[in-house]
């Protein structure tokens, strides 16, 4: 039998998943500058302030579980997306377009500075050296393209296959919870990474973030079902997502007196099994903010537009202004969240104005990640 065909009607634009991507971006840049307070900063050959702000820490920890996950997940929906109005070579061009071409120009670029400047901070040795720095997590999704690209494009010719059908009976049950996050679990059992978090150029960071790019391609092929399944339970998964918080925050996690009790009346090692509990938190999250996203932001929000074409170049330019900013801590005697609050805004003030200029010259918008200009004479008039 044959599959039925997709409906002939365009694709709708989905700006709850343009905003959480954008939302994603933008966290990263603030996580990122809260490092800079933190007493193992020096340990990532990053610069370290002199008064440390450990409280913003219990901020971040919370997201610092499914900040890239996420990413990975909402890049899996996007190839899904891709699909439904390009072919084979059209999306292979377009994904290498937007995901090698900054990848590479980056590495070259920015990650080099970012590099540079760490070494000048640390008073070695400044030289000219390629790194994919904060954009290693660019290198992952072209693999996962590559890898995965048979596959979605079978999926995606079965619309109404047995896989697919699957999927919706589960999302209907609420039955999805325990299966989306039961490979990130076994992920985490099996690898044990040292500190969950730490998914940049680790084998944990390539498996898990995987998992969660297939899955958010598998949510994207079952768009309806899967949003009103997140959406529906927002809020039951937001409370399963903050106890598990709490647990991955306080001291039951590492006590070993408890771990030993709890041990002897459930067989459960907590220690053990902390890296699967907090796989399953970062897949929880995952689909409490999908949920919350596309109960209010299914509309889009004012400057969304805007923030989806300039949040990815932000992004790529930011660090080295970090880094820059960073070398001028030291010499500032403010109070550390006075600090904190100047250096995020002027990271993104700074960036913000990078993006105007390169968004400016078309030569360089596709290093950057922003799309080509349209041509004034193919659209009829001048380009806005």
């Amino acid at each position: 039998m044959n599959p039925s065909p997709e409906p002939t009607q365009g694709p709708t634009r989905e700006h709850a998943v343009d905003a959480v991507r954008a939302a994603a971006l933008l966290m990263l840049i603030v996580y990122h500058a809260s490092i800079l307070f933190q007493d193992w900063a020096v340990k990532l050959f990053w610069v370290q302030n002199d008064r440390l702000l450990h409280e913003v820490w219990w901020v971040m920890q919370i997201f610092n579980i499914w900040r890239l996950p996420i990413l990975f997940f909402v890049s899996g929906m996007g190839v899904r997306f891709a699909m439904q109005r390009r072919t084979n070579t059209e999306l292979l061009k377009e994904r290498f377009r937007r995901i090698v071409v900054p990848y590479i120009a980056g590495a070259l670029t920015v990650g080099a500075l970012s590099n540079a400047l760490s070494a000048f901070a640390f008073g070695q040795e400044v030289t000219y050296m390629p790194s994919d720095y904060h954009l290693w997590f660019l290198g992952n999704i072209t693999g996962y393209v590559l890898i995965t690209f048979p596959l979605f494009r079978w999926l995606k010719n079965r619309p109404n296959g047995a896989a697919l059908n699957g999927l919706r009976w589960l999302l209907r049950t609420g039955l999805f919870v325990p299966v989306f996050a039961f490979p990130g679990a076994m992920e985490a059992a099996a690898i044990q990474p040292e500190h969950f978090a730490s998914f940049a150029h680790t084998n944990h960071g390539v498996w898990f973030g995987g998992i969660c790019f297939c899955f958010g391609f598998l949510s994207a092929c079952v768009m309806q079902e899967f949003k009103a399944a997140t959406a529906n339970r927002r809020w039951r998964l937001t409370a399963l997502a903050l106890c598990l918080w709490a647990f991955r925050a306080s001291w039951m996690a590492h006590d070993p007196e408890l771990g030993g009790l709890v041990r002897s009346f459930t067989g459960i090692d907590l220690v053990a099994a902390s890296n699967s509990i907090t796989a399953l938190e970062s897949m929880v999250w995952i689909l409490a903010v999908m949920g919350h996203a596309f109960r209010h932001w299914h509309r889009g929000f004012p400057g969304l537009p805007y923030l989806s074409a300039a949040v990815y170049p932000i992004y790529i330019v930011h660090q080295p202004i970090q880094n820059a900013l960073a070398l001028a801590l030291p010499a500032v005697k403010w109070n550390p969240w006075v600090e904190f609050g100047l250096i995020v805004a002027a990271i993104l003030g700074m960036s913000v104005a990078a993006y105007e200029g390169i968004r400016r010259v078309r030569w360089l918008r596709p290093l950057f990640g922003v799309k080509p200009q349209p041509n004034p004479e193919a659209a009829g008039g001048a380009t806005p």
